[in-house]
């Protein structure tokens, strides 16, 4: 989240809307359902997520390093 969003629904109380409020990813109101107390989750809670996570950037690192052996090997020429 970003700060300006976090700023306004912490708070806010359960039941609460806030006003038109802006981030850099546009405008937005936001209305607090519920609230929890912040916890620690238990690894099967959240070890599927974490294994998405970790095979995203095993992918994003094959890719980089895909297209920078082919930016080493690129012939680039200037007219």
């Amino acid at each position: 989240m970003v700060e300006e969003f976090e700023d306004v629904v912490f708070n806010l109380g359960v039941g609460e809307t806030s006003g038109i409020f802006r981030t850099r990813f546009g405008f937005h109101i936001a209305k607090v359902y519920d609230k929890k107390p912040a916890a620690v989750a238990e690894l099967k809670e959240v070890k599927a997520q974490i294994v998405e996570t970790l095979a995203q950037q095993i992918r994003e690192e094959a890719v980089n390093k895909f297209i920078d052996s082919l930016k080493s090997k690129a012939k680039i020429e200037q007219a």
